[in-house]
């Protein structure tokens, strides 16, 4: 028999290949390992872009980082990387290794890791045979839809631990605050001016995904409608892609009013900072929507294609709008393949201005509840 006792487990590595969302998620996953096994050294592998989600945190004590450009290099100096990245895990000395996903590449390392005690997520229809002889023990989620901060969680669980504390965190510093600020203020924001009462909104129109985004005109209608009927402070993030700047220019162009525009002006962690100073945040599926939540900060999320159960904004006094259409949730890159979601070309600006409302005139009440998808009617 296997011993698991806390004692026995020195080292833990946690393998996650997935987006900057998909690791905040796992953040309280990550905080349960440590605590189950709280004498233990934790490290986790990560794809670069990610690995800004683990900075800081105090329950990660390495973060072994997997760079997916490496497949575009030459042969010789790709396998020269990966020899390098596998010699890092090694040196980690794991006595348990975790693959929070079913893919191969952590299946793999969890093997070559040296670790004699692996735990992997198997998929729901199929058992393989390879997972059968590489892990030493194995876990499924409950539901189709189970949440992802549920889904990452089953892996603890299913060592007989419950989790204490299930809120995803992401950790900045008190430069990286002060660098928001500075930002805002030279764009006519007033801290003052919110402690009196004048909302922050912060509106994150865009997904790397264009299929998840929403019409143009109308978001910039509700920019309209926010700077100009209800008196509120607005300020657009997005990223620093020329695709996503080139987008979030065509809604400033559907908007008579101008509001404060961070685009591409903050790194991940100030992203954060900034949405814990916002009052509320509204936007499509995204990354940037997580973090939003992860700050505490009650969220109106829009969502189209994606499977809402599983990717809604996590915690209390947050509400995810969808069209009632019988197709979804279809987890498809448009209709058809078409890169365009009818679900969100028929949603109305009028539809999720009533609901943004809804939030400004009732805030701590609305930021206290928790949190639902609200269909729209199709």
């Amino acid at each position: 028999m296997i011993d698991f006792r806390p004692e026995a487990i020195k080292s833990v590595l946690l393998m996650l290949f997935r987006q900057i969302g998909d690791v905040l998620l796992a953040t309280p996953t990550i905080r349960a390992f440590k605590e189950a096994f709280p004498g233990s050294r934790l490290s986790v592998v990560v794809f670069k872009e990610s690995a800004p989600v683990l900075e800081g945190n105090p329950f990660v004590d390495r973060i072994v980082v997997v760079d997916p450009k490496w497949k575009g290099l030459p042969l010789m100096e790709r396998l020269w990387r990966e020899r390098l990245m596998l010699s890092e895990i090694r040196e980690t000395k794991a006595d348990l290794a975790v693959n929070l996903t079913t893919g191969d590449r952590g299946l793999f390392l969890s093997l070559l890791s040296g670790a004699p005690r692996r735990l992997g997520l198997l998929p729901r229809e199929r058992f393989p045979l390879l997972m059968r002889l590489i892990y030493t023990h194995r876990y499924r989620v409950p539901t189709p839809h189970t949440h992802a901060v549920e889904r990452h969680l089953e892996s603890i669980r299913s060592l007989g631990y419950e989790p204490i504390e299930k809120r995803p965190q992401l950790f900045f510093s008190k430069e990286e605050e002060d660098r928001v600020v500075s930002l805002l203020t030279a764009q006519g924001w007033s801290e003052a001016r919110q402690q009196e009462g004048r909302y922050l909104v912060q509106i994150h129109p865009t997904s790397r995904l264009f299929f998840k985004c929403w019409q143009d005109d109308a978001m910039g209608a509700v920019i309209d409608h926010l700077i100009g009927e209800r008196n509120v402070d607005v300020v657009v993030t997005g990223g620093p892609a020329p695709a996503e700047r080139e987008k979030i220019e065509r809604i400033l162009s559907f908007s008579k009013r101008r509001p404060m525009n961070l685009v591409g002006q903050t790194s991940l962690r100030e992203l954060a900072a900034l949405s814990r100073r916002a009052d509320l945040f509204f936007g499509v599926d995204s990354a940037p929507m997580h973090i939003a939540a992860a700050m505490a900060t009650p969220v109106i999320a829009l969502f189209g294609p994606s499977v809402a159960e599983i990717w809604r904004p996590w915690g209390a006094g947050h509400t995810t709008l969808a069209k009632d259409f019988s197709c979804l949730p279809c987890g498809q890159d448009g209709c058809g393949g078409s890169k365009r979601s009818r679900c969100l070309e028929e949603t109305t600006a009028e539809e999720v201005i009533v609901e943004i409302d809804r939030y400004l005139l009732h805030l701590d009440a609305m930021s206290r509840q928790p949190s639902m998808i609200r269909f729209l009617p199709a």
